[in-house]
């Protein structure tokens, strides 16, 4: 079901301009109310590095959202790779550099629980062992939920054990699932793949400029339900985590041409033309990112302004090229 609420505070967040800065991509966590002691495990692969990164979230025991949110808020802070860090209710903003975010709600009984990041392309929702146990901890059929939020709003869906007939498999659980979301997604801007124990979100950019993420949970005291998030560079076309010369020459090369025979990579709305909707991604997220380095010193970088221009002078001139040929 949809609920026209629930994300509606990350959309307050990017009003106040705390969507994305300097420091890199806002991630923004989800924080449900608790229902037993546990551990939250939240991991963060950086992409230029490799590292992965590690904290854990100690949850004492049954929490309201909100304060579960400010014990996120005290594990991030004082990690070198998360910047920010800062909570508004129940939703829990950082800056991270480009990379992959991983969140497991281990026996914590969250019904509801999720992350997410602006121009969002892949993300997993994770069903993670072989058995569930089939009931709460007050003794009801355990719930099981996934979702996605775009910036068309909220898209979610539940299973109970009993509907399942309490064949609570990981498989079991996300075909389940994946049932009842998928056929809905492509309207949220999403495609769904079942992958046995996961489910596999395929996000359009063009749909997650505010935010775009991935919503899973149980009330099930077992381990096991996870979310994976990919957070993505704007603009950062080859991937190494900065916006520059790399990421506009493919633009350039593929100027006016349509896919195939263009090259995907330039088409950065999907919308099968590389023109200038795709250039202006690049263009307005130019030099953010982590700095390449050469011979010890921090690459320049031209101004926008200065690229613009070199840029016009390009194009025209391939227009040019292409009327003399024939093209």
């Amino acid at each position: 079901m949809r609920h026209a609420t629930i994300f509606h505070v990350m959309a307050l967040a990017v009003l106040l301009g705390a969507s994305r800065d300097a420091q890199g991509i806002e991630i923004t966590i989800l924080a449900g109310d608790t229902g037993a002691k546990g551990i939250e495990e939240l991991d963060y692969h950086a992409q230029a590095t490799g590292l992965t990164h590690e904290i854990d979230i100690l949850i004492p025991g049954p929490l309201p959202a909100v304060q579960n949110a400010n014990l996120y808020v005290v594990a991030l802070t004082g990690q070198p790779w998360a910047h920010d860090p800062l909570a508004l209710g129940q939703f829990v903003h950082f800056n991270v550099a480009p990379g992959r975010i991983n969140l497991r709600t281990n026996e914590t009984v969250q019904i509801k629980t999720g992350i997410a990041a602006p121009l969002t392309e892949l993300g997993n929702i994770i069903c993670g062992p072989s058995v569930f146990e089939p009931f709460d901890p007050l003794h009801q059929p355990a719930i099981f939920t996934a979702g996605i939020v775009t910036d068309v709003g909220e898209l979610s869906v539940q299973v109970s054990a009993a509907e399942l007939n309490f064949q609570t498999d990981g498989p079991i659980i996300c075909q389940a699932l994946f049932q009842r979301l998928a056929p809905r997604a492509p309207q949220y801007g999403a495609q769904i793949n079942y992958a046995g124990d996961r489910l596999e979100v395929y996000f359009d950019p063009a749909y997650t400029v505010t935010q775009g993420g991935i919503i899973f949970g149980t009330t099930s005291p077992s381990s096991g339900m996870e979310g994976e998030l990919r957070a993505a560079q704007p603009g950062d076309l080859n991937g190494d985590g900065f916006v520059g010369q790399d990421d506009l020459n493919p633009i350039l090369a593929n100027w006016g041409l349509t896919v195939p025979p263009a090259d995907e990579l330039a088409d950065r709305n999907k919308d099968g033309f590389v023109g200038q909707d795709d250039l202006n991604e690049v263009l307005s997220h130019w030099g953010e990112g982590s700095s390449p380095m050469i011979l010890g010193a921090a690459a320049v970088v031209p101004e926008p302004p200065a690229l613009w221009l070199a840029t016009i002078a390009v194009i025209g001139l391939a227009a040019t090229c292409r009327r003399t040929q024939g093209w």
